[in-house]
């Protein structure tokens, strides 16, 4: 299920998290929510807007269809932010929730990305 942005703001506001769906759990990541949940899946990667996201999965990178924009990118890291009670800094931000570590840059040069490493 896809978020709107006022939809974001509301669960990044709150202490809510989505509702459960029939069959997975929703965490609140949008797009990445299917990738997450793949126990295959070891790390995701996003270099950017606009830019394919890429998986670890089985040890081997492969690229996706999933495509971000800035407004989904910084969604993600304030949820990250939100869930692990740690406030965001520039240019380097580290988070934890659960199994779950979040490693983002946010630099005028490289623009917004981020890597999640299940562990």
């Amino acid at each position: 299920m896809i978020y709107s942005v006022e939809t974001a703001k509301f669960f990044l506001t709150r202490k809510i998290t989505p509702l459960k769906s029939e069959t997975k759990e929703e965490l609140g990541f949008g797009k990445l929510d299917p990738l997450l949940q793949d126990k295959e899946i070891s790390l995701i990667k996003c270099e950017g807007k606009g830019i394919p996201i890429k998986v670890a999965k089985n040890e081997r990178m492969v690229s996706t269809d999933i495509i971000l924009e800035n407004s989904e990118i910084e969604g993600i890291i304030k949820r990250f932010s939100f869930l692990s009670g740690k406030k965001i800094s520039e240019p380097f931000f580290t988070a934890q929730f659960k199994n779950l570590k979040l490693v983002a840059i946010n630099s005028k040069n490289l623009g917004v990305r981020f890597i999640i490493s299940k562990i």
